[in-house]
């Protein structure tokens, strides 16, 4: 599977994947949730939920005289917590069809693909609506022109992603003690039982708990109401200065990434192509890749175009 692999920075095939079953789960379950393959995950420290310190203020390394006193380091912290929310679902199938199928394992385990697949696409717009809720709550937000409507525009995230202080998270309680990333079981041990309508069934659930830690403030920044229209001459150049602002407010390292939805990385790499951009703040390779201000810009097909927050529909 690709997942092996896979060299990318964020660990996360490293940490969920444990086998072949869990594999092929992780390679549905990102197939169409770019993001969620790009960003920093870990282990939560609880079952359901973590408990983090969101850091306040630092008395740092500072230099001393020989045999002088040492400077007393100190962190200063809050304690937060983040809640887990569970992801998956029940299956069955009817005893006359597993008959008919021969393999009712081979039902489940192509269904759990499915269930999986959608739910990183669920998972993923969630995600990107908590980092821009919390930008709100921040005051991590900056808009890319005052005369474009309110929410009327496109929204571009920008995150550094850290196993400690921005990533995404996963239950600790689950799974095998290999591992293993997602929970699948069969009930009564794989045996038919009669449903809740008296059919007699075989059957399994798929689950995994997730969440997502932002206990940095200073390692995200969001841009919105950057117009859908970008066919003109001015906006490669004007938007590269935006980004670039917004970009440098993330702290930036090999960890960041620019979040964006897929239509819009369309209409970028179309204005940069017969526009230009006038400086080397975009680019694009022969496979479509794209870096904004050096940062790899993923386009998500689970962020619509014109994104607006859950209390904003």
């Amino acid at each position: 599977m690709n997942s092996l692999n896979n060299k990318m920075t964020s660990g996360f095939f490293a940490v969920a994947t444990a086998g072949t079953r869990d594999e092929m789960l992780i390679d549905s379950f990102t197939s169409q949730a770019p993001m969620l393959s790009k960003m920093q995950w870990s282990k939560a420290n609880k079952p359901v939920a973590h408990t983090y310190r969101e850091v306040t203020d630092i008395e740092g390394v500072d230099v001393f005289d020989l045999d002088g006193k040492m400077p007393d380091l100190k962190v200063n912290f809050s304690l937060g917590s983040v809640h887990l929310t569970p992801f998956g679902g029940r299956m069955e199938l009817g005893e006359d069809t597993a008959r008919l199928m021969g393999d009712p394992d081979a039902y489940f385990m192509e269904q759990s693909l499915l269930l999986s697949r959608h739910g990183g696409q669920r998972l993923e717009r969630d995600f990107f609506d908590k980092i821009v809720s919390t930008a709100v709550e921040k005051n991590r937000v900056f808009h890319y022109d005052a005369s474009v409507a309110k929410n009327s525009g496109a929204t571009i995230a920008v995150v550094s992603w850290s196993a400690l202080e921005s990533c995404a998270l996963y239950s600790p309680a689950f799974g095998n003690p290999e591992g293993d990333f997602w929970e699948v079981e069969r009930y009564h041990n794989g045996n038919v039982y009669p449903n809740r309508d008296g059919v007699n069934v075989y059957g399994a659930y798929v689950k995994l708990m997730a969440g997502l830690l932002l206990a940095n403030s200073a390692a995200y920044a969001v841009l919105r109401n950057v117009p859908l229209n970008t066919d003109t001459k001015e906006f490669p150049k004007k938007f590269a200065d935006a980004m670039a602002h917004v970009v440098d407010e993330a702290n930036p390292h090999d960890g960041t990434t620019v979040i964006m939805p897929r239509a819009y990385k369309v209409r970028i790499a179309s204005s940069v192509s017969h526009h230009g951009t006038g400086n080397a703040l975009i680019q694009f390779d022969n496979q479509f890749n794209c870096r904004i201000c050096g940062c790899e810009v993923v386009g998500s097909p689970n962020i619509p175009l014109n994104f607006r927050l859950k209390d904003e529909d």
